[in-house]
């Protein structure tokens, strides 16, 4: 894939994202002002993939020049999004504090982390205990770029992933 090509599918893949978000909003949207209540965000959020606390929606709208508690623009909405995705839905002192243990098991301290490094982190996190081909697929999942190593931003992913499983599982027993 050349590079030009790579740009057009970023672009491409941007605009279907764009999409959805507009459709989302725009459901939202009911007497066509342009504007949707805010006290719908968090579950809007929420079906993008991002469950946010009280604390992280209002940071992440801080962050987005977003006013809490009022009515909210399609523009408003994008640019949360973009603050979600660019934090993996961790707010700074969590981020802070995932830094620290991912370079506690950063042993090599490349700023990545190795199969068996990252395994250690999650058994560490969640007690995890994967070997073999559940470990093997675990990595695959979780290094997005297919380097064999585990960034920060990759490993954030798939704790992120890992965290809106678990809150669907607990939704769901209530």
């Amino acid at each position: 894939v050349s590079f030009h090509e790579a740009c057009i599918w970023v672009r491409r893949l941007r605009d279907v994202q764009r999409e959805q978000l507009w459709e989302d909003f725009e459901a939202l949207d009911l007497d066509d002002t342009g504007r949707a209540p805010f006290n719908e965000l968090p579950a809007l959020v929420r079906e993008r993939g991002f469950t946010l606390n009280a604390a992280a929606l209002e940071d992440f709208c801080r962050e987005a020049n977003l006013k809490v508690n009022e009515p909210f623009t399609f523009g408003d909405y994008t640019g949360l999004m973009a603050t979600c995705r660019r934090h993996e839905g961790f707010r700074h002192d969590e981020r802070d504090e995932m830094r620290r243990t991912f370079t506690r098991f950063d042993r090599d301290k490349a700023g990545e982390l190795s199969l068996h490094m990252f395994l250690d982190l999650m058994n560490f996190l969640y007690g995890y205990t994967l070997h073999g081909e559940d470990a093997q697929m675990l990595l695959e999942h979780a290094d997005a770029n297919g380097n064999g190593r585990i960034s920060f931003m990759e490993c954030l992913h798939v704790l992120r992933q890992y965290r809106e499983r678990e809150l669907s599982r607990a939704r769901g027993c209530f």
